[in-house]
């Protein structure tokens, strides 16, 4: 699998991304385009520790493998409440957060997210990280058509 930190792969995020517009309409799910940008841009805030956030043990246990595995996440896969985005969002402000937080992951020094701790999940491998962001990143994409 190709992932987020090479720069080709990351390049063809931000090319989906560019093309996506403030009124395109999910395939499944109930947030708004932004308010899809905003979450997943909550994915890469999380690894430069821009977020101070807690453990739940179910997730934990329960969707590792999920998360973190091969498998693409499956729709309307249900997020952590504090991964969930309520509130009103501007779509523009949401899509550059998201494009500066790809690239932010992409300068990181190569060991930056060596044996790094997840939020959720504890210490997981470099390659747990790119899986998670690649996986993350598709899925919602996807979600929007793109």
């Amino acid at each position: 699998m190709n992932t987020i930190l090479d720069e080709e792969t990351a390049n063809h995020f931000i090319r989906r991304i560019n093309t996506l517009q403030e009124n395109t309409i999910p395939k499944w799910g109930k947030m708004s385009c932004a308010q899809m940008l905003a979450h997943c841009s909550g994915a890469f805030e999380e690894s430069t520790h821009k977020l101070n956030l807690f453990s739940e043990l179910k997730i934990r246990f329960l969707r590792r493998n999920t998360v973190i595995g091969n498998k693409p996440y499956p729709k309307n896969m249900k997020t952590a409440k504090r991964f969930t985005i309520n509130e009103k969002k501007h779509f523009e402000v949401e899509k550059a957060r998201l494009i500066k937080g790809i690239e932010r992951v992409q300068a990181l020094d190569v060991n930056y997210l060596l044996n790094k701790k997840h939020p959720i999940f504890g210490r997981i491998t470099q390659q747990q990280w790119h899986t998670f962001f690649t996986k993350h990143l598709d899925h919602h994409l996807r979600q929007f058509g793109v």
